[in-house]
């Protein structure tokens, strides 16, 4: 079997076609694809506030640091 060597320029133009009439919905696929990117880069930032703020020595009580660093 031959394959043409076709440039993507060409492909991209012969699939537009087919998707052309799907505009609205793809446009749309892709901004919500973008908030999920952004939010799901968000969530860390959570886990930093509860790691700093409630697992650390400022913010626990005298007596569960004492049970942590050694002796219950």
């Amino acid at each position: 079997m031959e394959q043409k060597n076709v440039s993507f320029l060409k492909q991209i133009q012969y699939i537009g076609k087919y998707l052309r009439p799907h505009k609205q919905i793809l446009i749309f696929s892709f901004l919500l694809s973008a908030v999920s990117t952004a939010l799901g880069m968000i969530q860390p930032y959570f886990a930093k506030i509860l790691i700093d703020r409630v697992f650390t020595d400022r913010c626990i009580s005298p007596e569960f640091r004492r049970r942590c660093h050694g002796g219950w």
